[in-house]
């Protein structure tokens, strides 16, 4: 036994040796990708702003709405909601906020495939037309924040707005398709996009009321942006005056129906449980799982509370060293594979940090089998037994070489294929070979 726990030391030794030799290669790398970039969602916010200033089209780039707020640091700058950036102001994340033009939650009707008479947000449950809807699910939570606002009011719920999706999806007119569907639940300067490319659509400010939203820049460095109205309407954007180009946008005095809200607070705490809700009441999925990232922290610290208590009952019901032993190092690779999760996911940006948490998932995905095997050896022997059989050594010795195989997977990409500069390198993935070793572990 004593042998064992020496071999597992050595181990642990030799891996954590080997880990500060890939954080000394790491420092090696590109330091900080984001530096001085400005990352606009809007693609054609982008072409505004280097058409604006010639300067600026060496470092904006476009980027997906979910991983936008990944790129804010202290020397970039990001398009944001006002929703979001004047809380960022307020609570010091950020230094500057810079207002540029509007995004109203309106509704996009598309009158080649339709003639629907569609006038507000109750139109879209009417029984008798034959349509298909779609809402834009990036921004999911502002646009039916706009649909609830028109069907309740300032101190709006997401109940009502909820329970239309919900009889759209039950009668299959709950539409993924965009370019498919007849009608689109969006903001004004994204139905006006499509517009410019070809498609017939009418925008509907709803007869109820919906909301506008200011988007812009936000950043911790002073910028010398000198808004250009012209341009922006020239761009296909409407303007904070409310001036668009009136071949695409509704008359001005349709506007008056649409409002900005003064105080967020309402709205953003609402919207952190919107995305289960969404998921239970309108897809009926995740009924009896987690739905968000909230539940998911509650199932884990729940998760960790069972094992500290299973590892406390071992403890007290068994006299033998060894399971004990054995039970102790089982709990902790148990909590810390779940911690390393947490954290994983809780760790904003997508960065090299984010990538050797991803890796570090393995360390104790390849070390629990081995630490059960041990306890199951253990658990009918006497406490003489001192040596676990010769084949633990061999699958130990041989765990270790796979996660060192993982750890240094940025210099050979034995276990993942991937682009570690590129924005979306946790989804756009290969797996090489050595992974399939990894995940089949008829080693063990």
């Amino acid at each position: 036994m004593k042998l064992y726990v020496k071999f597992i030391k050595k181990c642990f030794l030799t891996g954590l040796l080997c880990m500060l030799l890939l954080s000394a290669f790491s420092a090696c790398e590109k330091s900080d990708l984001n530096e001085n970039k400005i990352f606009c969602e809007n693609y054609k916010y982008k072409n505004y702003l280097i058409n604006l200033n010639e300067d600026f089209s060496s470092f904006v780039e476009n980027c997906e709405k979910d991983i936008i707020i990944e790129k804010f640091n202290e020397k970039s700058t990001i398009e944001a909601f006002d929703k979001f950036a004047l809380n960022a102001v307020n609570y010091g994340i950020s230094n500057y906020w810079y207002p540029q033009y509007t995004a109203t939650a309106v509704i996009a009707v598309d009158r080649d495939r339709i003639n629907a008479n569609i006038n507000g947000w109750l139109d879209l449950s009417t029984e008798k037309n034959d349509f298909s809807v779609f809402i834009d699910p990036s921004n999911r939570d502002s646009l039916i924040a706009a649909f609830s606002y028109g069907l309740e009011g300032e101190i709006f719920t997401y109940d009502s707005a909820l329970k239309i999706f919900r009889s759209l999806y039950l009668e299959g007119k709950l539409s993924y398709d965009i370019n498919n569907a007849d009608i689109i639940v969006c903001f004004d300067y994204q139905a006006v996009s499509m517009m410019q490319n070809g498609r017939n659509l009418e925008i509907i400010i709803p007869a109820e009321g919906t909301l506008t939203y200011v988007k812009g820049l936000l950043s911790n460095n002073r910028i010398d942006l000198k808004t250009d109205e012209n341009l922006l309407i020239k761009t296909g954007l409407r303007t904070l005056n409310g001036d668009a180009d009136l071949r695409f946008y509704p008359p001005a005095a349709e506007y008056e129906r649409a409002v900005i809200l003064k105080d967020y607070t309402h709205l953003n705490n609402i919207s952190n449980s919107l995305v289960a809700v969404w998921r239970r009441e309108v897809l009926h999925l995740r009924l009896y799982s987690s739905a968000n990232g909230q539940e998911h922290q509650a199932v884990a610290l729940v998760y960790m509370i069972l094992i500290i208590i299973w590892i406390g009952s071992i403890f007290y019901r068994t006299m033998q060293k060894g399971v004990r032993l054995s039970v102790l190092v089982t709990g902790i690779l148990l909590v810390g594979w779940i911690l390393i999760r947490i954290i994983k996911y809780q760790h904003i940006g997508s960065d090299l940090i984010n990538i050797y948490l991803w890796y570090s998932f393995y360390i104790f995905q390849l070390c629990i089998p081995i630490s059960i095997l041990w306890l199951a050896f253990l658990i009918d022997k006497s406490e003489n037994t001192k040596r676990p059989p010769t084949i633990l050594f061999w699958l130990a010795g041989l765990n270790v070489l796979l996660i060192l195989t993982v750890l240094t997977n940025n210099l050979h990409n034995y276990v993942f294929i991937f682009d570690k500069y590129s924005d979306n390198w946790n989804e756009n993935y290969e797996y090489g070979i050595v992974f399939y070793v990894i995940d089949r572990k008829s080693v063990v």
